[in-house]
């Protein structure tokens, strides 16, 4: 109770500068009064998140931290402005002991505006944004009506207080005190951004609830659906033959399935909804309203380069794996050297039919950039990757060695470019692979550097890093999230065009979101290095297929679809560039 107390008081004197400048106009209305509250009201969010409000009205937001999370990590992750934790750190005294269940305290106005929009969603659940203004039904919400003052509405759906009388004069209130039952409006062009373009609300193909075993999504599946590709893959983004099985086998046990095989049309199926991927979860979900809001941010990028020809354009081409390692091998085809040939292909048609300079991070030092016309290409282990010096990928370095020596090299060609003169938004890194899923899927998909998996600083020290010119230039990078948004979102706007160009050259593409922002496996999300660490703005991971298919396969080995990817891949660098 006196940590809380201790809340209240730093929440009045926190806003003492707006208490003062009201008061110098006659019509603002009175500020809180600095009597100590009797109590405080808690609205339970989530099990992880409480809202609380204080008799001063001053809302908080109250976020549980996991055992492994300090206090600031918290309030990071939930801060409009990292740098204002200090400030914040006030509400969060240090205790001598750590209690087991502690919550990190963060006032409403610092909050960042997803968590803004969550704490309006929870108290008001009627408001909603229709046309030009934002409606607000008095005294219809969770809290006291004498909460619902003009000052504090306008405060916290404006960001401003003193808004209160713009708020008054567009309702004609000559009481400042609202009336129950009355819908307040208040225009677009006052509300923060996020009250101003709300994240869509579609429902979407699932249904929520709860039984025994905790929260779910319920699905019923239809004609011809399997609750592998159907449901797994298409709803938790699992992709992983053993992990889609074993969610697929946790889903029919949820769901009361024996015979996974003899499913009804309509059958409904549940899955358990932290397995859920955020875009698929009810509208005002946390983490649905984040993903939203990231994909908002990231969508205000845009290319503004245009060439003509790819004129000034670099293209940053790496393949996959090399030397002893040869990735993904399966139904009689490998991955390393199906991929470099389709490499080969993109290198030859942009330097024979387009002005595009062309790097590429690895080289067969036996075939050079030869194309194989065949279905069938030889096993071969000389790749190297070409740092200075080369790395050959059949020496003994592990081979997660030679997959960051690629991001360093895309990293330093990058930095050459620019002394040259060129602009970075003509710079386009692409690294191709073929994919081990789930037997069931087939098609092309394309990852792209999801901006909230890349909020550290990445780089080696080791000896063999160290040995290497690149490395040596530029040892550790981290971005800005401005940084990262905007690489997700040309990134996006690319990976849009290459898909475009891949359907109208026939290609088969995933069923399911065949671009996404991360992979996931064992429940975590991330980002494959190359992408995660690449300095390039805009830069992709091209699957060209599921070679755990057998169809996706055979359809590798020959060598009309290698040149049918080759193809698209320039066509989308045209149009890009358009």
């Amino acid at each position: 109770m006196l940590r809380r107390l201790l809340f209240a008081v730093l929440a009045i004197l926190m806003a003492a500068p707006h208490i003062l400048r009201s008061s110098e106009d006659k019509s603002a209305p009175a500020g809180p009064s600095l009597q100590l509250p009797e109590s405080l009201r808690t609205f339970e969010v989530t099990p992880e998140i409480r809202i609380f409000l204080s008799e001063e009205n001053a809302l908080f937001l109250e976020v549980l931290r996991q055992k492994s999370d300090t206090d600031e990590d918290v309030a990071r992750r939930v801060l409009r402005d990292p740098a204002r934790w200090e400030t914040v750190k006030a509400f969060n005294p240090e205790e001598p002991k750590r209690p087991a269940k502690r919550y990190v305290v963060v006032p409403y106005e610092d909050l960042r505006e997803a968590y803004q929009f969550l704490t309006m969603a929870r108290l008001f659940p009627e408001d909603r944004l229709e046309g030009e203004y934002w409606l607000h039904p008095v005294g219809r919400g969770r809290i006291p009506m004498a909460a619902e003052s003009l000052w504090h509405l306008a405060l916290w759906f404006t960001g401003e207080g003193k808004n209160f009388q713009a708020i008054a004069e567009m309702n004609g209130l000559r009481d400042l005190t609202p009336i129950s039952g009355r819908v307040l409006r208040i225009h677009r062009s006052l509300l923060l951004p996020i009250f101003a373009q709300v994240p869509p609300t579609e429902a979407g193909d699932l249904s929520f609830g709860r039984d025994e075993q905790g929260e779910y999504g319920a699905y019923r599946l239809k004609k011809g659906e399997a609750i592998y590709s159907s449901v797994v893959v298409r709803f938790t983004g699992l992709l992983d033959a053993d992990e889609v099985n074993q969610m697929a086998s946790l889903v029919a046990r949820r769901s009361g399935i024996e015979d996974v095989s003899s499913l009804a049309v309509g059958y409904q199926v549940k899955i358990p909804r932290d397995s859920i991927m955020p875009e698929f979860l009810p509208p005002g979900d946390l983490r649905r309203i984040e993903f939203e809001l990231s994909r908002r941010e990231v969508e205000r990028f845009k290319n503004q380069a245009i060439s003509r020809d790819l004129e000034g354009v670099t293209v940053i081409l790496d393949s996959g794996h090399g030397g002893r390692d040869i990735g993904a091998s399966r139904n009689g085809v490998w991955e390393s050297d199906y991929v470099y040939d389709v490499l080969c292909r993109i290198k030859a048609r942009l330097e024979k039919n387009t002005a595009a300079q062309v790097l590429t991070t690895i080289r067969d030092t036996q075939y050079g950039f030869r194309i194989f016309e065949t279905h069938g290409i030889p096993l071969n282990q000389s790749e190297s990757i070409l740092t200075t010096p080369p790395l050959r990928l059949a020496s003994s370095a592990p081979n997660d060695v030679g997959v960051n020596l690629r991001w360093y090299l895309s990293n330093s060609y990058l930095r050459s470019l620019r002394r040259k003169g060129v602009d970075p938004d003509k710079v386009v890194f692409a690294s191709l692979h073929a994919d081990s899923l789930h037997p069931s899927l087939r098609g092309t998909m394309i990852y792209v550097p999801g901006e909230k998996y890349r909020a550290k600083t990445y780089g080696f020290n080791g000896a063999t890093y160290q040995a290497r010119r690149e490395v040596r230039e530029k040892s550790h990078v981290s971005f800005t999230r401005e940084q990262r948004q905007k690489s997700e979102g040309l990134s996006r706007e690319f990976a849009a065009h290459l898909l475009k160009a891949l359907k109208q050259r026939g290609a088969r593409i995933h069923p399911y979101q065949p671009v996404r922002d991360r992979i996931i496996r064992r429940t975590r999300p991330w980002v494959p290095a190359v992408l995660r660490c690449n300095e390039v703005s805009v830069q992709i991971l091209l699957e060209v297929c599921n070679i755990n298919n057998p169809a996706d396969a055979r359809t590798l080995t020959d060598p009309a679809f290698r040149q049918k990817i080759a193809d698209a891949f320039v066509d989308a660098l045209l149009s890009y560039y358009a």
